[in-house]
């Protein structure tokens, strides 16, 4: 089913409004939607951490339950990490907890929860994700330690 150009769409205009619209309105409706995106994107700040795939990390989170406030620590291997340093952009974190059973807690890169990020360990790897140690139990899950030279 076509859309007709003379009925009203959902957002309340036809089609051949838009059509007909002078260049000069349409500039400056681009010009202000990209001025809204720049003031919604994050600035990146010494406090947002500078997380890589394979890096073992240790996650301060806090968490609100009723009136009280505790920080949990959840540590473990960043396998992605998805959005670049946009306003959207997340990192997962896998870890191995009791009786081998995995867990895996995706965090926002911008999050006001997440107090700290400590980065335990950096590993050698040649990929974007690290999705192949879901299917991978004891030594064949280890990943080499990458030796970080001082200047």
């Amino acid at each position: 089913m076509g859309l007709c150009p003379l009925r009203p769409t959902v957002l309340g205009f036809s089609f051949r409004a838009v059509r007909g619209a002078h260049p000069d309105s349409i500039r400056l409706a681009s010009a202000m939607n990209q001025h809204l995106m720049d003031s919604l994107q994050p600035a990146v700040t010494e406090s947002t951490p500078s997380v890589e795939v394979g890096d073992t990390v240790r996650v301060h989170q806090r968490i609100t339950e009723g009136r009280s406030e505790r920080v949990q620590i959840f540590e473990g291997t960043v396998i992605s990490r998805r959005g670049g340093i946009d306003a959207g952009a997340t990192y997962t974190v896998r870890r191995i907890a009791a009786h081998g059973v995995a867990v895996e807690r995706t965090y926002p890169l911008h999050s006001t929860n997440v107090l700290k990020v400590e980065v335990r360990r950096k590993s050698k790897v040649r990929r974007a994700q690290l999705y192949y140690l879901r299917s991978r139990q004891g030594k064949s899950a280890r990943l080499k330690e990458r030796i970080v030279s001082r200047k």
